[in-house]
């Protein structure tokens, strides 16, 4: 393991291909990126994307080993006991499946091309290419805007769809009905698709049951749990009010999902874990289990 007046070398490793997200998180760290089946030794603190990599594993003098969970539901993986620290999408999660010495919740950054929209935008829309056609009709006619169809989200096109939206749905995809409980799995989902359309400025009522959409929103002014709430806060936005609110709500969002804000959170995890595998930790030689958010970025895990 690197001298603690050294940079830990970081690696991330993927069982599958590795996300957009994921890439840029290793480029504002200097980290490598490696499939599973190509990995080496060569490191101090190895990232799991989603899956962990035995082979990886099998490097564990004075070596850490941190998994991000991002949204893969496998509990088994959060108790090996040769992994030094786990990533969370949201408090509620970190709180409810933590089991190890370091755990933080640390969101996904935005990482669209898009900005906020000069265009007159027009359209009410609900955000997330799974959510299928089936699904969107099924909101729609429980909502029934008069005069209006929802729109929704095409592969590769995120840009071109929020270009058009004056307001943003970010619901659960249940095609059966609209008003509709979502399961425990459902509700480990990082927030993203609630995220990017309040970033680029446009209004975004979320379903109330994700627990990393209501971190966002305590006083709960864009959040729903049934449509009749959905259709009465679009009356609002559309009638001029709720401004104030959602500045405060962008502002909040904006701090959080920056890739900078993400990179501070990352480093401090790094210098943790391998505080932790060098024995450098307080008296007990262990971490701290922390709930980490991005109220305060810079903070530090020991």
């Amino acid at each position: 393991m690197s001298s603690s007046l050294h940079e830990p070398k970081t690696i991330y490793i993927t069982v599958a291909p590795l996300s957009t997200a994921a890439s840029e998180n290793a480029e504002a760290l200097n980290a490598s990126t490696m499939p599973c089946a190509n990995v080496t030794g060569d490191f101090d603190v190895y990232i799991h994307v989603k899956f962990l990599c035995s082979r990886a594993l099998e490097f564990s003098e004075r070596r850490g080993h941190v998994l991000d969970v991002i949204d893969e539901p496998n509990d088994k993986h959060l108790k090996d006991a040769r992994l030094h620290a786990v990533i969370f999408a949201s408090d509620w999660d970190l709180r409810r499946r933590c089991s190890l010495p370091i755990c933080v919740a640390i969101p996904h950054h935005y990482n669209l091309p898009c900005v906020p929209s000069t265009n007159k935008t027009t359209r009410v829309g609900v955000v997330g290419t799974v959510f299928f056609r089936e699904n969107r009709l099924a909101l729609e006619n429980e909502l029934s805007l008069p005069n209006e169809t929802l729109f929704g989200e095409s592969n590769g096109k995120p840009c071109d769809f929020f270009g058009r939206l004056r307001i943003a749905l970010a619901w659960h995809p249940t095609p059966e009905e609209a008003d509709h409980t979502i399961g425990i799995r459902q509700r480990e989902k990082p927030a993203e698709r609630f995220t990017n359309p309040v970033v680029l400025g446009i209004p975004t009522f979320g379903y109330r049951g994700y627990p990393s959409y209501a971190e966002y929103d305590p006083e709960g002014h864009f959040l729903c749990d049934n449509v009749k709430c959905l259709r009465e806060g679009i009356r609002k936005v559309d009638n001029g009010q709720l401004r104030s609110e959602f500045a405060a709500l962008r502002a909040r969002v904006m701090d959080d999902v920056s890739l900078q804000a993400n990179a501070r959170r990352y480093r401090a995890l790094i210098e943790s874990v391998t505080a932790l595998v060098n024995g450098q930790a307080r008296s007990n030689g262990t971490a701290p289990m922390r709930q980490w958010r991005v109220a305060d970025p810079g903070l530090q895990l020991l």
